[in-house]
């Protein structure tokens, strides 16, 4: 009951709040609260793509497809790269992000042009559809882009990366 009451006046008593990445942070005169958003972070997840299209509506990709997308962060920076493949393709390109908006260049692909049939279509599709989403979501396991003024969206599944564990640094001799 103690807790209770405890957490209620430093709820109420807030004064300011921040928020990095997955992170909010109350603060008031006595103290502060900080809370974590169980979801996957954009930059340490690979992204899969589920489906694509009409919200209404959504379609898988094509079938040989493997569309996929890893946002890499540049440390310090709102900006980063992000690198995928779309089965037949793999492809790049600048983005900038915020906690909900994102930008997306154009992606550069490989071009390859022997790809499955309905996915060089598809492809230009999902490029356009990644330059094209002025915001993002993520809920739990789940990115959604949503493009076309909202009528139609990218819906990602992700798999949080394992951060590389780094070697010591030891001396060059």
């Amino acid at each position: 009951m103690d807790v209770e009451q405890s957490y209620l006046q430093l709820l109420q008593e807030s004064t300011s709040y921040e928020i990095t990445a997955n992170v909010m942070v109350l603060t008031g005169p006595n103290g502060s609260l900080t809370y974590n958003a169980n979801r996957t972070p954009l930059t340490e997840a690979l992204w899969k793509l589920v489906s694509m299209g009409d919200v209404n509506n959504p379609q898988p990709p094509v079938a040989g497809s493997n569309f996929a997308a890893q946002f890499s962060a540049v440390p310090g920076s709102f900006s980063g790269i992000l690198t995928g493949t779309t089965g037949c393709n793999e492809y790049s390109s600048a983005f900038t992000a915020s906690t909900n908006e994102i930008k997306i260049n154009p992606p550069v692909s490989s071009q390859n042009t022997s790809c499955v049939p309905g996915l060089t279509e598809q492809e230009q599709n999902y490029f356009l559809a990644l330059n094209d989403a002025p915001s993002y979501t993520i809920s739990g396991n789940n990115l959604i882009l949503p493009y076309d003024e909202g009528k139609q969206s990218l819906i990602f599944e992700g798999t949080q990366l394992e951060s590389a564990a780094r070697p010591p640094i030891q001396e060059l001799n």
